[in-house]
């Protein structure tokens, strides 16, 4: 069954949308959005309407059903000393209540980490910052190198991290807090790359968990435990998760999840990507 929705994607929509009362516009329509799932809405990312900066690194991913924005993912670029190419940080996703139990988030991430490969085709660093574990299982499954994951301990024999891993963690602790709403005051564990404490503060209070609420839990059983011995209850703690992106590993987890056949055939709407201003244009 064909999905019912209009995707478009902005790529570094603060420098390539032609005016500022496009800008405005779309950000209004995501703060919108954002108030009705977040509470309170916090100064954040594309929701900071005092930056006149906030749209300039970021990959956004729009969703529509009619002319009604239901969910978007806002991804970031983050330069890390060192490496050649900037890191992307997955960001803010947020759905519509009503959409929640869609396809939605895979085909937001479709497009977000395609949109990224058409930027760098050789690849990039990613980077999640989540504490709700079916995000952690799923950044795993997606992401080559992902670390801390079940699968890093299985293919490389050790649950410690590269130096690679080492260093974009260890900057984004040092310098980056502000672009991943990390609290300034949280503890990050240079070996299980936790942040105690990430959400709280008063920006994070939107996004708090209840880490053993059944529905955040991936059906990979063993996976789901992996993560939830890392998190304390009720603390606002996150997992930092730095992996490699490439195309081979997406596509490959998507077919191993079916998710060629389904939906729409998402593959092949996700291989030819448009970048499209909607009704910004």
């Amino acid at each position: 069954m064909l999905l019912d929705y209009d995707t478009d994607v902005f790529l570094r929509p603060g420098l390539t949308l032609p005016n500022s009362e496009q800008r405005i516009s779309l950000q209004a329509d995501l703060c919108a959005l954002g108030r009705v799932c977040l509470d309170p809405l916090p100064r954040y990312q594309v929701f900071d309407l005092t930056s006149p900066t906030a749209l300039d690194d970021k990959i956004i991913v729009t969703i529509r059903q009619g002319h009604k924005l239901i969910g978007f993912v806002s991804g970031v670029f983050i330069v890390i000393d060192g490496l050649e190419t900037p890191v992307l940080h997955t960001g803010i996703t947020v759905i519509h209540p009503k959409h929640r139990k869609t396809s939605m988030k895979r085909l937001l991430f479709s497009n977000l980490f395609m949109t990224a490969l058409s930027e760098y085709p050789q690849g990039i660093w990613v980077t999640s910052l989540a504490e709700v574990i079916t995000s952690l299982v799923q950044f795993a499954n997606y992401i080559t190198e992902a670390f801390p994951a079940p699968q890093w301990i299985r293919e490389t024999d050790t649950s410690c991290p590269s130096s690679v891993h080492e260093m974009i963690a260890g900057q984004i602790s040092s310098k980056h807090r502000s672009k991943m709403c990390i609290s300034p005051t949280a503890t990050f564990d240079e070996k299980t790359f936790v942040f105690s404490g990430s959400n709280d503060w008063t920006e994070g209070k939107a996004f708090l968990k209840d880490v053993d609420d059944p529905e955040m839990l991936h059906r990979d059983a063993e996976a789901s435990q992996f993560f939830r011995q890392l998190l304390r209850k009720g603390s606002g703690d996150e997992v930092l998760q730095v992996g490699f992106l490439n195309l081979r590993k997406i596509l490959a987890s998507m077919e191993n999840e079916g998710y060629a056949a389904i939906e729409g055939n998402i593959i092949s709407k996700v291989s030819t990507i448009k970048f499209s201003h909607h009704k910004y244009n």
